[in-house]
């Protein structure tokens, strides 16, 4: 469960504190984690397990600095908030730019086919060298997320740089299936065979890709 709260910077602090006495009633905190800051995307974030509850349940706290950009807003790439208390109307949801968007990803496009051209090789270069980590390494990073994202910008444009996550949702499920037994690797003579699959089909989605329909 995400909850985003918008908060001045000098009560950050305090929020937390409160929030987590709130949670406290509720359960005991089993564990936390306070992101470091400065974090990622500018703002606050903790993650919580409560002992009383699942396994599998966790809280993200995200408290939305008033006034920082970024501000999470994109309706395509975050859906309709669900708004509990805005007293200012300081949550305004925004439709993307597709003109901008369109200029991100024919550089983002540009990028994936040169590292592929230039780099791909590693993979092959130490699956010779009998060397199954590297390779497994270089297959996935230089090989299969280049993919994943020429894959996005086909089929989920909007969040072309989200990689695996939420694959199963955003891509068809048959391109899910195909791509889920490209990353299962058994061992080298397996990614022997992969690997040249995932180039092949990386080329053909290249050749279909038509950027301007997004």
């Amino acid at each position: 469960m995400e909850t985003v709260l918008i908060v001045d910077d000098e009560q950050v602090a305090q929020t937390f504190e409160v929030l987590e006495q709130a949670l406290a009633q509720l359960s005991p905190i089993a564990r936390k984690l306070v992101v470091p800051e400065p974090a990622w995307h500018g703002h606050s974030q903790r993650f919580y397990n409560l002992r009383d509850a699942s396994e599998y349940s966790q809280v993200d706290l995200f408290i939305l600095h008033y006034g920082r950009e970024p501000y999470f807003n994109e309706i395509e790439l975050h859906g309709q908030p669900y708004v509990i208390f805005d007293k200012d109307d300081s949550v305004q949801p925004v439709h993307m730019d597709r003109l901008l968007l369109r200029e991100k990803l024919l550089k983002r496009l540009q990028l994936q086919i040169d590292k592929v051209e230039m780099f791909s090789y590693m993979v092959e270069k130490e699956s010779k060298r009998g060397h199954p980590l590297a390779a497994l390494h270089f297959y996935q990073g230089l090989m299969l997320a280049p993919l994943v994202e020429v894959l996005r910008m086909q089929h989920s444009p909007f969040r072309h740089d989200w990689g695996v996550r939420y694959a199963h949702t955003d891509l068809p499920w048959e391109v899910h299936e195909r791509l889920a037994e490209l990353y299962f690797v058994r061992d080298l003579d397996d990614l022997a065979e992969k690997f040249p699959a995932a180039r092949a089909w990386f080329d053909e989605v290249v050749e279909q890709l038509d950027l301007d329909a997004v």
